[in-house]
């Protein structure tokens, strides 16, 4: 991670000097990764809503055939649902 870490500084925390410490630096990148990103308690529907945009995106350049049958967008696991805080 910290060497991914270290690629992606400049592009999510540009300006900002390069920490020394190995867990700051990861921090910082994943921290400023989160501030665009949904909340966990958003996440589904946040899946669901471009899944759809992708799909009608596909059909209206008709790139791909797409199933009769809907995408099912679901936790896999009730652990892993917003309100438990790991999976």
């Amino acid at each position: 991670m910290v060497r991914l870490a270290r690629v992606l500084w400049p592009s999510w925390c540009s300006g900002r000097p390069v920490p020394d410490d190995a867990g700051l630096l990861v921090r910082g990148v994943l921290d400023a990764i989160a501030l665009q990103h949904p909340k966990a308690d958003d996440l589904l529907d946040f899946c669901r809503a471009e899944n759809a945009r992708i799909e009608a995106f596909c059909a209206e350049n008709d790139l791909i055939g797409l199933t009769d049958e809907p995408l099912e967008i679901q936790w896999t696991r009730s652990s892993c649902a917003p309100s438990v805080a790991r999976c």
